[in-house]
């Protein structure tokens, strides 16, 4: 599958003050372990949404920490399958005709993160871009390269940690959203986001968010939404403005410091969407004792 140096797959003990970083592939979050230097992480994501069906994902993503603060990575992910809509007929005449397709990429994803710990207070600044290497046919490609900017503010009291995040940007993939939406959203866009994380026993824990994407702008939306009578709508380069709201549920374990398992709800409450999945994580190198967040 995969053959790396040796010299890079050995296990490390982590700095116990070093943060975990989360990285976002194609809306999806994966958190990348406290070592330094050069690492592979390879993700497998499964999910269900109410507008376009199952999709599934693979993702490899190459990461690199300089120290406790800073650090790099990029992504690129593979649709192993997809449903979207194609025009067919004529432009007088559109005729939407689902489909499905197999092994297609989307926009290769680049970030940078900047992790400060504080006695009180937590905080990650993550910049993000993305470049349009996606296949545009099934919605896979904002089209254009795209930049978002993110903080996170967290502070752990006993086994809850509460956060916000405040960001802003241009692209609903990359807005920190939990799940893959049916749709890219291209144009001027704030995000905010307010939860906190529950720690379980045994290297668990459920993290519960509620999130606003707000468009300060016009947008021009690629892919499908629902209406609020339950029918899908398809809105293939329309020109107007995606704003959504809801919240996420994320439950996570870590059954060795490799292996990270994620279930994941999202509800949409703007669109009536429902989405639902699971995730699978694997980590080249990761510390010798398992840490979470």
């Amino acid at each position: 599958m995969f053959l790396v140096a040796p010299s890079l797959l050995s296990a490390q003990e982590a700095d116990e003050t070093t943060p975990t970083v989360t990285t976002t592939v194609s809306g999806i979050g994966v958190d990348l372990p406290p070592v330094n230097g050069l690492n592979f992480v390879v993700s497998s994501s499964s999910q269900y949404d109410d507008a376009i069906g199952w999709s599934s994902e693979f993702s490899p993503l190459l990461s690199f920490r300089f120290n406790r603060h800073l650090s790099l990575d990029t992504g690129l992910p593979v649709y192993l399958a997809v449903n979207a809509q194609q025009i067919k007929g004529t432009k007088a005449a559109p005729q939407y005709v689902d489909t499905t397709a197999h092994g297609v990429i989307g926009d290769t994803g680049v970030s940078g993160h900047f992790d400060a710990d504080g006695s009180w207070l937590n905080y990650s600044f993550t910049a993000s871009g993305a470049f349009p290497t996606g296949n545009s046919t099934y919605n896979l490609s904002a089209k254009t390269e795209t930049y978002a900017i993110n903080n996170h503010f967290e502070h752990s009291i006993a086994m809850f940690t509460p956060d916000i995040e405040i960001g802003q940007g241009n692209s609903s993939s990359l807005s920190g959203a939990a799940v893959r939406k049916a749709y890219v959203a291209v144009g001027p866009l704030a995000f905010f986001q307010a939860g906190t994380t529950v720690d379980l026993p045994h290297t668990m824990s459920l993290d519960l968010e509620a999130f606003e994407d707000l468009p300060i702008g016009n947008q021009n939306v690629y892919g499908t939404i629902k209406t609020k009578k339950g029918k899908t709508k398809t809105t293939l380069e329309g020109t107007g403005v995606a704003e959504d709201n809801g919240f996420n549920a994320t439950f996570s374990c870590q059954p060795n410091p490799h292996l990270g398992l994620t279930a994941f709800y999202n509800r949409s409450l703007r669109q009536y969407d429902n989405t639902t999945g699971f995730s699978l994580t694997y980590t080249v190198r990761a510390p010798k004792t398992a840490t979470t967040k």
